[in-house]
C-alpha cells in the first residue's frame, strides 16, 4: 500500500514538473533588510511584512531573539522602493501580515494580543496572535477593532480579505481542527464578524495550512504537507468543493518554503514569498504565453443556400400545379429557393409538384441527402459591439476541433490583454476596433497540435438615438401564420411589392426598448422584431426599403459598427399584412372607455401596425367604422361614435397617411355585436372596425 502511494506521488511530481516551462519567476530587489514576505495589493503598492530592525531597542518575542515583524509598502511604479506603512498598525510586537479589500478602504491585520511594554520580557512565547480590522475614513485609518473570536489560548493570523471586504479567510491553531494550523473563514453579518468556520478536509490536513489568499473563486494557501519540500502553494476552487486542493507547479513551488501567493489577473502574473535563496524574499511570477505563428480569420458558419432544380418542368399550362420543397419540416414553394438550415447535421430534401387546389402531391420530382458540418476551428463567441467600460464574455465553448483534447485556451487582445480559459471576461477603456485572437494547444492522436482564429470587436462610446424606437411585429412566414394573402391580381408581382429590411441580430430574450443595445440599433432606423416561436428566438430588423439597393448605405454602416452578420432580407407583402381586403375586421385593443374617444397607449401600439401597411402600400384605401354601447341617448352616442372615428383618423393623418385615403362612418349604438346588458358586452360594442380596399386607378 505504501509503495502504491509513493508511485502515485511520483507520477504527480513528474506531471507537474513537465508544466514548469509555463512560468517565469524572479526575486524582487528592495531596500529592506531581513525577511520579507506576505505581499498584499494596496493600490500601486505591495504591503509586505518584514522583520528588519528599525528601533533603537529590541523587542524579543522568541528564544532566538528575532526582531518583530512590521509593515512596509513597496512602490511597484518606482523600483519597489520601500517605506513604512501607516503607524496606525505599528506596535512593539508583531504587526502583520495585512490584507485589504479591492477599494483599499478596509483592512484586516494580524498582531500580538499583548502589546503593553511590561509584557515584553514575561512569557514571550505565550503572546498569541489575533486579528484586527480598520476602515479608512477622512484620509486616515480608524482605530483597530479586535475580532471577537481572538483568544490568548490560540492564535489567529495570516488574514486574507475578499474584494468586497465582507469575508476573511485566515489561519488558526484553535482547538478541534484537523491538526496544526487550519484555514477558517468569517463573514461580516449583522454589523459584526461571525464565528469562524473551518474550511474542511478538502483544504486542511494534519499539517499546517497558512498564508491564504482569496482570488476570484479560489483560495490559494501554503502547506507543509508532502509536496516539493517545506511550504508549498496550493489552490482550492471554492465552486468545486468536492475536489481536493491542487499543488501549484514549479517553478512557483520549490524544495524550499514558498507561500503567500497573490495575483490580480487570473494567475497570469503576481507575487509570492520564498526562501529558496536563503531568506524570505518577494518573488514575481509571469505566465509564459505560447506564440501562435499562424492565425486564421474566424469563419462564421453559414448554412444558408440557394436551392435550384435544374431539371424542372415548365408548369405554365397547369395553373394549379406548383413546385414545393420539403426540408426539415418546412414546406416551401418554388423552383429556386433560399433556405437556411438550422445548423450542422444530416438532412433529407424532397421536391414535389403539388396541386394547390386538390392539395396533394402530383409528382415526386427529386430527392436529395446532404450532411452539413461546422468549420473546423477554434470558435470565438463574443458580441460584435460592446459599450465602453462594459464587461463582456469571450467563449470558446463552440469550438469545433474533432479528435482534439484541448489542454488550454489562450486569448490575445490587441489592447495588451492576455487571458486563459475556455471562457474569459474583459472590458475596454477606450473606444475603437479591437482584434481578438484565440489560440489552443492540445493533443490529437498522441501528437501536440496548435490552432488559432481571430476576429474583431467594436467598442463604442455613446449612441445618439436618431429615431424614436418602435417595435413592430413581423409575423413568421410559417404555414400556421394568420397572414391573409391579398389577391395577386390587385398587386402584380414587381419590386414595389417587396420590402427589404436588414437582419441585424438574434436573441433568445427580447430586448427592452430602453436598453443600450436596442437604442444602438434604432440609431440606424426603425427597428422591427420577428419572433420565431418554433426555435424560441427573436430576430431584429432595421429599416424598410422598396428596392434591393436602397439599404446598401445603412448596411455598410452596420458592418462598420461591428454588426458583421448583418444581411439584407426581402419580405413580400403578405409577410407584413395581417388583415384581408374587402372585409370588415377589428383590431384587438382598439377600444374606448365609457363616453371617451381618446386613443389609449394600448390602442396606439396596434394602430402603428396599420400605419405601417398604409405607408408601404399607397394604393390601399381604409374605411373606419365607429360604434358605441347603448348607455345614454341615441343622439349622444351617435356624436360619440363620430368623435371616435375622427380621433382614429387624426392619428393616421398625424402619422403621414393622407386624409384622402380615409373614409369615415359612425353608427352610434345601432349595430351592437354583444349584449349591452353586461359590462363585457358593452366593452365589445365600444369598438372601431376597419376595412381595406384597393384604390382603382
Amino acid at each position: 500500500m505504501v509503495r502504491k502511494t509513493h508511485l502515485i506521488l511520483l507520477l504527480i511530481l513528474v506531471t507537474i514538473s513537465a508544466k514548469s516551462q509555463f512560468f517565469t519567476v524572479s526575486p524582487i530587489k528592495t531596500n529592506l533588510n531581513g525577511n520579507v514576505f506576505a505581499p498584499a495589493y494596496f493600490g500601486k503598492f505591495l504591503v509586505v511584512a518584514c522583520d528588519q530592525k528599525n528601533r533603537l531597542y529590541k523587542t524579543i518575542l522568541d528564544e532566538k531573539g528575532g526582531e518583530p515583524v512590521d509593515l512596509y509598502q513597496l512602490d511597484t511604479t518606482s523600483s519597489f522602493s520601500a517605506s513604512e506603512f501607516s503607524l496606525k498598525f505599528k506596535t512593539l510586537f508583531n504587526d502583520g501580515p495585512i490584507s485589504f479589500n479591492k477599494a483599499g478602504t478596509s483592512a484586516t491585520v494580524s498582531m500580538n494580543l499583548r502589546t503593553e511594554v511590561a509584557f515584553k520580557n514575561n512569557n514571550p512565547d505565550k503572546n498569541s496572535l489575533g486579528l484586527y480590522y480598520s476602515n479608512f475614513e477622512n484620509g486616515e485609518w480608524g482605530d483597530l477593532l479586535a475580532m471577537e473570536f481572538n483568544s490568548f489560548e490560540y492564535s489567529c493570523t495570516h488574514p486574507s480579505m475578499n474584494e468586497e471586504g465582507n469575508l476573511i479567510v485566515f489561519s488558526s491553531n484553535m482547538p478541534k481542527g484537523y491538526g496544526g494550523y487550519d484555514l477558517y473563514f468569517t463573514k461580516f453579518e449583522n454589523n459584526k464578524w461571525s464565528a469562524p468556520v473551518n474550511l474542511g478536509s478538502a483544504v486542511n490536513s494534519e499539517n499546517n495550512e497558512v498564508f491564504p489568499s482569496i482570488i476570484n473563486n479560489s483560495i490559494y494557501f501554503a502547506s507543509d504537507r508532502i509536496g516539493f519540500g517545506g511550504l508549498d502553494v496550493y489552490s482550492f476552487a471554492v465552486d468545486k468543493p468536492k475536489e481536493k486542493a491542487k499543488l501549484i507547479p514549479k517553478p512557483i513551488n520549490s524544495e524550499k518554503d514558498d507561500f503567500g501567493l497573490i495575483t490580480a489577473d487570473k494567475f497570469n502574473s503576481g507575487y509570492f514569498a520564498s526562501n529558496r535563496n536563503g531568506k524570505d524574499e518577494i518573488w514575481s511570477f509571469n505566465f509564459n504565453y505560447p506564440d501562435f505563428n499562424r492565425c486564421d480569420s474566424l469563419v462564421i458558419d453559414n448554412f444558408c443556400f440557394t436551392l435550384y432544380e435544374e431539371n424542372a418542368f415548365e408548369l405554365n399550362e397547369a395553373q394549379s400545379l406548383l413546385y414545393q420543397w420539403k426540408i426539415n419540416n418546412d414546406t416551401i414553394p418554388g423552383i429556386s429557393i433560399e433556405y437556411c438550415f438550422p445548423g450542422p447535421g444530416q438532412y433529407e430534401i424532397t421536391l414535389d409538384i403539388y396541386d394547390s387546389i386538390i392539395k396533394k402531391t402530383y409528382y415526386d420530382q427529386a430527392y436529395y441527402y446532404i450532411e452539413l458540418e461546422y468549420e473546423i476551428q477554434p470558435f470565438i463567441e463574443a458580441p460584435d459591439t460592446v459599450k465602453l467600460n462594459e464587461n463582456f464574455q469571450l467563449s470558446a465553448e463552440k469550438s469545433n476541433l474533432p479528435d482534439t483534447k484541448v489542454d488550454e485556451y489562450y486569448w490575445f487582445i490587441n489592447d495588451g490583454t492576455k487571458l486563459r480559459g475556455i471562457t474569459a471576461n474583459h472590458s475596454f477603456n477606450q473606444p475603437g476596433t479591437y482584434e481578438i485572437r484565440l489560440g489552443i494547444i492540445g493533443k490529437q492522436n498522441g501528437f501536440e497540435v496548435t490552432d488559432c482564429s481571430y476576429r474583431t470587436i467594436v467598442c463604442l462610446d455613446e449612441y445618439t438615438t436618431k429615431t424614436k424606437p418602435s417595435l413592430n411585429l413581423i409575423p413568421s412566414s410559417k404555414e400556421d401564420t394568420t397572414v391573409v394573402q391579398i389577391a395577386e391580381e390587385y398587386f402584380p408581382t414587381d419590386t414595389t411589392l417587396v420590402i427589404f429590411s436588414i437582419e441585424v441580430m438574434r436573441t433568445h430574450e427580447q430586448l427592452d426598448e430602453d436598453s443600450f443595445d436596442f437604442k444602438k440599433l434604432s440609431a440606424f432606423g426603425q427597428v422591427q422584431l420577428e419572433y420565431i416561436q418554433e426555435e424560441d428566438f427573436y430576430i431584429y430588423y432595421v429599416g424598410q426599403w422598396n428596392s434591393i439597393t436602397a439599404p446598401h448605405e445603412t448596411w455598410k454602416q452596420l458592418i462598420e459598427h461591428g454588426y458583421v452578420d448583418a444581411k439584407v432580407k426581402a419580405f413580400t407583402m403578405e409577410e407584413f399584412n395581417e388583415v384581408p381586403l374587402d372585409e370588415i375586421f377589428i383590431i384587438e385593443n382598439i377600444q374606448f372607455e365609457t363616453n371617451k374617444w381618446d386613443i389609449t397607449p394600448l390602442a396606439e401600439d396596434e394602430l402603428i401596425k396599420l400605419v405601417q401597411i398604409l405607408v408601404l402600400f399607397p394604393d390601399i384605401m381604409i374605411e373606419i367604422h365607429a360604434h358605441t354601447d347603448a348607455i345614454g341617448r341615441i343622439s349622444d352616442n351617435t356624436l360619440l361614435s363620430e368623435n371616435r372615428a375622427k380621433s382614429v383618423k387624426a392619428y393616421l393623418v398625424e402619422n403621414n397617411i393622407s386624409a384622402t385615403r380615409i373614409k369615415l362612418e359612425w353608427h352610434g349604438e345601432l349595430i351592437p355585436i354583444a349584449d349591452n346588458t353586461t359590462e363585457e358586452g358593452k366593452l365589445k360594442n365600444r369598438r372601431v372596425e376597419f376595412k381595406l380596399n384597393y384604390k382603382s386607378k
